[in-house]
Parts: structure tokens; sequence; C-alpha cells
């Protein structure tokens, strides 16, 4: 019996010794590997609720939340700070947006894409001279006008690729993205519906054929004509012009971007910072097999909030 007693305690004893060593190993690749604590500016959102009645959000209804700091940093630059009276393509801008918490924020980005700014989020605040707002013009000319420059959407790939259905993509911590430049492109705005070339395609019979062709090509005539005698200047490089605003008298003007919109981002356990070593180890190292963070709750709607720097620029004749 004592023989049998001792067998079985010698087993436990070599089961927690091996256990014991591979859990401090795991413990020394985790202090080892894990990345550096964040120290970007917001790394505690909280969960104070923001609206008691629901809202209508992607995916369905749900409550959004008053982060007690900004996730998002908005940042806005000018290639040249000056523009033209009563001139649409004279001033060129470069937006970005950066995730500045320590998680995942999915952020809408569609405006970073290329589409208009005042919807999805993204929109301008212009003063004039005298301190007031400035209305934005039409944002596109009218039916039968010309627009020389569109954005290139391929030009980054994650923008391209990144986007749900909704226009909302992630942003890793500390990731930063800058909105499509614009690229020199005359096009000839068409009435809504099918272009020419849709119907080009729609109507294979020879006579739909020639008469699609025809007005195809008087189309790029007309269009090569008017950009001719615009002088339009080339893009600058990382650029997109703005097509929003004509400014009718000289001035100094100011200009500012802003985002306001709802993001989905998962709340930070910061109950486990205050935790001592090894235990803080012992417990990521749970978090990390899990994949979650334990009594933090599920990813929240967030209202995020964030204006860039106002920036300075002249209006000429």
């Amino acid at each position: 019996m004592n023989h049998r007693w001792l067998k079985l305690r010698t087993g436990l004893f070599w089961l927690v010794s091996v256990l014991a060593v591979f859990l401090l190993i795991q413990v020394g690749i985790y202090i080892h590997d894990r990345p550096p604590a964040c120290v970007l500016p917001c790394r505690d959102l909280g969960s104070e609720l923001e609206l008691t009645v629901p809202a209508v959000r992607p995916g369905g209804r749900t409550e959004f939340y008053r982060p007690r700091c900004g996730p998002i940093e908005l940042t806005l630059e000018l290639d040249k700070p000056e523009a033209r009276v009563n001139q649409r393509y004279t001033l060129w801008y470069r937006a970005g947006i950066k995730n500045i918490c320590c998680q995942s924020v999915a952020a809408k980005l569609l405006f970073f894409v290329g589409n208009s700014p005042f919807e999805n989020g993204f929109s301008f605040r212009v003063w004039d001279p005298a301190g007031r707002l400035v209305v934005p013009a039409t944002p596109y000319p009218t039916v039968g006008s010309i627009i020389a420059y569109r954005e290139d959407r391929q030009a980054n790939q994650k923008l391209a690729k990144g986007l749900d259905r909704w226009g909302y993509s992630d942003l890793a911590s500390g990731e930063m993205i800058l909105s499509n430049p614009s690229i020199f492109a005359p096009t000839e705005i068409e009435r809504g519906g099918e272009s020419l070339e849709d119907l080009l395609r729609r109507f294979p019979d020879p006579s739909s054929q020639a008469f699609h062709k025809k007005a195809i090509r008087e189309r790029d005539e007309r269009t090569r004509r008017v950009v001719a005698g615009m002088n339009l200047p080339a893009p600058p490089r990382g650029y997109r012009v703005l097509m929003e605003y004509l400014f009718n008298k000289p001035g100094t003007y100011r200009i500012q971007a802003v985002y306001d919109e709802q993001a989905l981002i998962a709340p930070k356990p910061t109950w486990l910072e205050s935790w001592p070593e090894p235990s803080r180890s012992i417990v990521g190292i749970s978090l990390d097999i899990f994949d979650r963070f334990p009594f933090s709750g599920d990813a929240r709607w967030y209202g995020i909030h964030a204006e860039s720097a106002i920036l300075d620029f002249e209006v000429k004749e």
C-alpha cells in the first residue's frame, strides 16, 4: 500500500513539475514576444452610454457610447495655401485619419476612397475673410459640363479592397490612412442612368452601334476641346482637388476637416493593466488562447468626433 502511494505521489510530483516548467516557459515566451505596452494617447475608451434611444447602425439597431478620449486623429494638409477667385481647380488638399487608441477601430472610410465630403461622416468647414462660414458650391458642374479630375480609387489597396458593404474598414492601433489623390481624367457629365459605353454594349445591332460610336466620338472631341482651353495644372502628387467650394472674393480664408461618425471598437480591459507580474502574463496567455477579453464585453459603437487643425490660405484674383 505504501509502495503504491509512494509511486502515485512521485508521479504527481513529476506531472506538476513538468506542468510548472511548461507554464514558466510559456510565460517567458509571452513576456519576450508580447508587443510593448500601448503608449498611444487614447488608452481607455470607457463605457458611458451616449444615447438611450437605439440608433440605426449597420447590421441592425444598437446603442452607442461616448468615448472618454478621442480614438481618431484627423489631419489636413494643403499643397499650396492659395486659390483663385471663382475657379474650381486651384486648391489641393490631403486628409488623413489615424487610429490613436490601443484597439482596432472599424471606421467609415468612404470619403478617403473618393466619395464627396458632407456625407459618410466627413465634411469641411471654410471661413471667409470676415469669419463667416462659406456655403459649399454644387459639388460638380451641371450635366453636360466637364470634370477634369477624379480620385484614383486604386491608389490605396487597403481602401480599394478592404471596405465592407457599409463602407467600413478596420484601422489597426496606430495605423493611418490618407485620402486617395486626384488624377487627370477629363469626363463629360452624363445624365443619370446608362452611359454611352453602356448603351453601346447593350445594343449590338449595327444601326445602334454606329449611332452610339458616333456619339462617343463627338463627346470625346467636345471634352478634348473644352479641356484644351482650360489650361489645367497637373495634379500635385498625393493631393486631391477641392471641388466643393468656389471663392467669390479675395482674402485670407481658413479651412478645417471634420469627422463625425460612429465606429465599432472593443473596450480595453484596463483592469488587467494594474495586475503585477507574473499574474498579468499568465492571464495574458489565457486571453491570447481564448482570443477575447473577459469581462470587457463585446465591441461597441462609439460616437466619434474629430477635427483637424485649422489652416489658412489666400484667395487671389
